[in-house]
């Protein structure tokens, strides 16, 4: 039970530093050759013989749908589909969505939109963009690789796997390993995960079985190679699945006032010197 709580309690720390990473706000340098951009999912090298022009806007075109990229409340950042453009589709680096100045800067692949936080800090950009880059004509574009590199898609997806296999891995792991099944004086007690306790006063019948009946609808619950816990549908009723072993009978069935269960341990000898001890009660 502690490696599964650990393991989600890693998974959401590492949710968090992902987030902050992802959102963190690009550095962007000026070179009398270009313009590079620094980030993580989106970096860009603008060289100046991509570039046709630099101005400053007062507003972004209106956004159709992001397409690769990623939006808080106020940050854009990534690839997105305008209205207006020529392309129909832009690439954004800005702090503040609403709030205006942008730089605007137009290559032979694209077109990108960048502002920071405070409008000063947009405006000295633009002015250190269009005073050191040596900006051509367009006809006299001769590079063709302006377009800013994406690594997001295989960062992301190396992330949702990493992140699928730290949440569902622990519990096939040691989901099974973490039920145990305790008698007391008046109930049986299923411990770990799915926990119940049944007293014995509302066992109706208890049946040792050499075959499992074949279970259909996963309703709640997870299930490995060896085993099957949680909340289950067999032959269309609605039980409660302890199997710990699938591949080794016996397994006991109870039936009680509220529904049906089906348990077996690790060891067959166990399971049938389970079944003896419900028998008794």
């Amino acid at each position: 039970m502690y490696v599964i709580v650990l393991s989600l309690v890693f998974v959401a720390v590492l949710l968090s530093a992902f987030v902050v990473i992802v959102f963190r706000k690009p550095r962007i340098r000026v070179f009398e050759d270009g313009v590079l951009i620094k980030d993580f999912l989106y970096p860009a090298k603008l060289f100046a013989d991509t570039i046709g022009s630099v101005e400053i806007v007062d507003a972004l075109p209106k956004v159709v749908v992001r397409t690769n990229g990623c939006s808080g409340l106020k940050m854009w950042k990534g690839f997105f589909r305008v209205k207006g453009d020529v392309n129909n589709k832009v690439v954004l680096y800005v702090d503040d969505h609403r709030n205006g100045p942008f730089v605007k800067i137009t290559t032979n692949g694209t077109t990108i939109y960048i502002n920071k936080k405070r409008k000063e800090q947009t405006i000295s950009l633009y002015d250190e963009i269009s005073t050191r880059v040596k900006i051509v004509k367009k006809d006299s574009l001769v590079r063709s690789n302006a377009v800013p590199a994406t690594r997001s898609a295989l960062v992301m997806t190396a992330f949702v796997l990493l992140i699928l296999a730290l949440s569902i891995l622990p519990v096939m792991l040691y989901g099974s390993k973490s039920v145990c099944f305790e008698l007391d004086a008046d109930s049986l007690n299923i411990k770990g995960m799915y926990s119940v306790e049944i007293p014995f006063a509302e066992f109706d019948t208890v049946c040792l079985l050499d075959n499992m009946p074949e279970v259909g609808k996963r309703r709640n619950g997870f299930s490995s190679l060896d085993a099957a816990v949680g909340l289950y549908e067999v032959k269309g009723e609605r039980c409660r699945l302890y199997i710990l072993n699938k591949r080794n009978p016996p397994y006991i069935m109870i039936r009680t006032r509220d529904g049906l269960l089906y348990i077996n341990n690790v060891d067959s000898d166990e399971t049938v010197g389970l079944y003896n001890l419900l028998k008794q009660k």
